[in-house]
């Protein structure tokens, strides 16, 4: 499992796991993911993921079986505010 956050220009996959939150325009989840997740377009949520915290997009997708356990939060123009809590 990686530790820390991870903040990119590009597609992020995450095969894995990571403690942190991760940001980046694109993201393919097929892992565990202990923080949270914004996106500024695509995100999709593969089957075997366990997601514990919010996940901003503006475009999502989540596959039967994936989980989620927190806000999901649809990014408009104005910049969603991920909560603390």
């Amino acid at each position: 499992m990686v530790v820390g956050n991870i903040v990119s220009d590009s597609l992020v996959v995450i095969d894995g796991g990571i403690e942190g939150d991760v940001e980046a325009p694109e993201a393919l989840i097929n892992g565990l993911v202990n923080g949270n997740i914004r996106v500024s377009n695509q995100v999709e949520v593969a089957t075997n993921s366990r997601i514990t915290g919010d996940l901003i997009y503006k475009s999502i997708l989540i596959h039967e079986g994936a989980r989620i356990f927190g806000k999901l939060l649809h990014q408009d123009d104005e910049r969603p505010q991920i909560s603390n809590s």
